[in-house]
């Protein structure tokens, strides 16, 4: 999955604005990271939920 499809499934999620936007600064700040490591940072970073994880096949 690209970043891209990241940030657009991140836009459509049931999480707050405010938690939207810091996973979406996070992403573009990190943008030369691969998207696995990408996704593990939001995740420690602003506690989203481990089904996000699940939906990204990352566990």
């Amino acid at each position: 999955m690209n970043k891209e499809n990241i940030i657009f499934e991140i836009q459509n999620s049931n999480l707050s604005e405010e938690c939207k936007e810091e996973a979406i600064q996070i992403i573009k700040q990190y943008g030369t990271i691969d998207v696995n490591t990408i996704l593990l940072i939001v995740y420690k970073l602003i506690e989203i939920s481990p089904e996000i994880l699940d939906y990204f096949s990352l566990k």
